[in-house]
């Protein structure tokens, strides 16, 4: 993908891989504690998927910029990383971050890909697929912890709460970056704030924790 200006899509590129670079470090660092032996074999596995998906970002945004490298010596933008996964210690954070961080970037993804469908669908196909595995997943985990007993689902609704600030920001820059749109990579009319709200919101939980009957 050739481009005479490119440094918003490399950002963009570095961002979502970053995220994922750290996402499957995660997944083995908290997930090795998981609430059951499933639970932390499931995490393990999610976690060289996360890292596959990170490495395939990062050669994208290498190939825009003609470098060779398809080593990742450290995170590219440590400062977009979104906290939640960053700063995950249990496994509430874990998975809040896990299915926020991902709804976003299946998002940021499906626009790109749209927009750039001969360049691109062809080497982001699988992770698309894999991708979606993983919501469902994540999501899965979260209709668990929302019925869950005691202080659970008030903790994940806490910690939904706190994911989801950092990211609708960063969709809303996204979306309305002019250098991202003149690039052809983002539509001028594209809704992707409105579309992760959307996808939150079917999660069945209230702001104080309960769940949805």
């Amino acid at each position: 993908m050739a481009h005479k200006n490119k440094n918003a899509l490399v950002q963009l590129a570095e961002t979502m891989a970053d995220n994922k670079y750290v996402m499957g470090n995660r997944l083995v660092e908290v997930g090795v504690s998981g609430p059951t032996i499933e639970a932390t074999l499931s995490s393990i596995s999610l976690s060289q998927g996360e890292l596959s998906h990170a490495r395939l970002l990062y050669r994208w945004s290498n190939d825009m910029q003609g470098l060779q490298t398809k080593k990742v010596k450290a995170v590219k933008q440590p400062e977009k990383v979104f906290p939640q996964m960053k700063e995950a210690t249990n496994w509430i954070e874990l998975i809040v971050g896990l299915y926020v961080n991902n709804v976003a970037i299946q998002a940021v993804l499906r626009e790109i890909m749209k927009n750039k469908q001969q360049e691109l669908n062809l080497q982001f196909s699988k992770m698309m697929i894999e991708l979606e595995d993983h919501l469902t997943y994540a999501k899965e985990w979260c209709h668990l912890l929302i019925h869950d007993k005691g202080s659970i689902p008030k903790k994940f609704v806490e910690n939904l709460e706190r994911a989801v600030q950092p990211v609708e920001k960063w969709l809303n820059e996204v979306e309305n970056n002019k250098e991202l749109q003149q690039l052809g990579v983002i539509s001028q009319d594209s809704n992707l704030t409105s579309l992760f709200k959307e996808t939150i919101a079917t999660l069945p939980v209230t702001r104080t924790g309960q769940r949805v009957s």
